[in-house]
């Protein structure tokens, strides 16, 4: 990451007081020009409502979690997007984390398929040692049939286990998935 006023703590600052700016403007726009200081609500037990406070602090934190995905060294493409990211505030906030969850879930899906097609090859593999085997099977006379059949039953469990393992990975793969609430 490279920073675009000297410093990254020059750009931390910044990022966080133009987020500011932007949760002014989010207070001002979501209430028609208007500014809601904090107060208790007299409709509301146990509530403080924090009125412009929490547009401020959204919008800063929102400018510095946006600080890391943001990819630019042009100073004013850097003011707008933080001003933008204040503005947004927790929308911002829910965008990167559903951003983190699909990167999160692309990985797990990765390695899943990595999983499948490595096992897949592993079945390929052993099936062509079988069959190797019974064409060796076919032209050997008796005294060596034994050995065979042992080598035989051994992939063939093999087999099994991979096309046990492959199943299971697929399974598991669903629930993560179903988990998340990529498919129902």
């Amino acid at each position: 990451m490279t920073a675009v006023f000297d410093s990254f703590l020059n750009d931390f600052v910044i990022a966080f007081i133009l987020g500011v700016l932007g949760g002014v403007a989010a207070e001002l726009i979501a209430n028609n020009g208007n500014i809601e200081f904090p107060h208790l609500p007299a409709d509301k037990i146990n509530l403080f409502d924090m009125g412009i406070a929490s547009n401020i602090l959204l919008g800063g934190i929102a400018a510095l979690a946006y600080l890391f995905v943001l990819e630019t060294t042009d100073p004013y493409k850097f003011v707008g997007a933080m001003i933008g990211a204040g503005v947004g505030g927790s929308a911002i906030l829910t965008a990167i984390k559903e951003k983190l969850n699909s990167t999160i879930t692309q990985g797990n899906a990765d390695t899943q398929n990595a999983l499948v097609e490595s096992a897949t090859n592993n079945i390929e593999g052993v099936r062509q040692e079988l069959e190797d085997l019974q064409a060796q099977l076919n032209t050997t006379k008796v005294q060596g049939l034994e050995g065979f059949k042992k080598k035989l039953a051994k992939l063939n469990s093999t087999i099994v286990f991979a096309e046990t393992s492959l199943k299971d990975s697929l399974e598991t793969s669903k629930k993560n998935l179903k988990r998340l609430g990529k498919i129902k």
